[in-house]
């Protein structure tokens, strides 16, 4: 609390300040925010991508961490450190697989929970066509 006053109350930081909170809202907007009761599919997904670019614009990288591709990785069988070409490549199809599921995730739950709940489903039984369909969706 201490230096969350200093940081506050410091007249040569405010600007600063006001500009890291500014990213840190940007940042953790994407993880909290879900598809209200009367927002269309589509509209749900336009305003989820402008967060993520809001986030971008402030230089965070939404799902963008080494655990997110190595997981990727490990699912497809590719070792991570034999990648060399095209692992920018490989890390941005994983960074875009955790914000589809991100976006998945914050559908709403009275309107779309059975097919959310289907869709999930059948990717763990292994009949994953509509979990398939969810990055074009997106």
């Amino acid at each position: 609390m201490a230096l969350i006053q200093a940081v506050s109350f410091n007249k040569n930081a405010a600007e600063g300040t006001h500009g890291l909170l500014s990213v840190v809202r940007a940042d953790k907007k994407p993880y909290l925010i879900y598809q209200k009761p009367n927002e269309s599919p589509s509209e749900w997904i336009q305003s989820f991508q402008a967060n993520i670019k809001s986030a971008e614009a402030t230089g965070g990288k939404i799902g963008g961490g080494e655990h997110v591709s190595q997981y990727l990785a490990e699912l497809e069988g590719v070792d991570l450190t034999t990648l060399t070409s095209n692992n920018t490549e490989f890390k941005e199809r994983a960074t875009n697989m955790y914000q589809v599921l991100l976006c998945f995730d914050g559908i709403n739950r009275e309107k779309y929970g059975a097919v959310k709940n289907r869709i999930l489903n059948n990717s763990l039984l292994g009949d994953d066509d509509k979990g398939s369909m969810l990055p074009k969706i997106y």
